[in-house]
């Protein structure tokens, strides 16, 4: 990866510093926003590249053929099963469609209204419905792959989040 125009963000603790963790930071004030939904899925699903190229020895020592980008994505949706979905979401909006057969589950993105959570308190998602008929909400998708990336960073890569 070439970091040459990226300005001041060269590694992976640059982007998630300063775009990946503040992006998240500002769609959970707001997680009814598309924008934001979509930056931070954007920002996530992408981090792999950086994790990756930033931190070949590290990944190499854990043993575990995380190497590269795909095998680090695999171990993350192992996971939390979740972050595959952030790929269908961020690649969708980064090419306005989805050409990857694996990922064309998608039927539909709404916010809907009218969840009831625990409490009995009405909430608002933003939803993937799927073709299968099952729904996701993206705002537990990013909050749990942003736990996932942290636990991540803080037990392998020799950095806090």
């Amino acid at each position: 990866m070439s970091t040459e125009y990226c300005f001041d963000i060269d590694t992976a603790e640059g982007y998630y510093r300063k775009l990946l963790k503040p992006a998240v930071d500002d769609f959970m004030r707001d997680r009814t926003s598309s924008p934001k939904a979509l930056t931070s899925s954007l920002f996530l699903w992408h981090f792999t590249e950086w994790v990756v190229e930033s931190h070949p020895a590290q990944l190499k020592k854990l043993g575990l053929g995380l190497c590269s980008i795909e095998a680090l994505r695999k171990h993350m949706v192992s996971k939390y099963p979740g972050y595959a979905y952030l790929e269908m979401v961020a690649n969708g909006a980064k090419h306005c469609r989805v050409d990857n057969k694996k990922l064309q589950g998608v039927k539909a993105t709404e916010l809907s209204h009218g969840f009831y959570n625990p409490l009995g308190v009405t909430e608002s998602h933003l939803v993937l419905k799927m073709k299968d008929g099952t729904t996701r909400f993206i705002d537990y998708d990013i909050v749990n792959s942003m736990k996932e990336w942290e636990s991540f960073i803080g037990k392998n890569l020799g950095w806090q989040p």
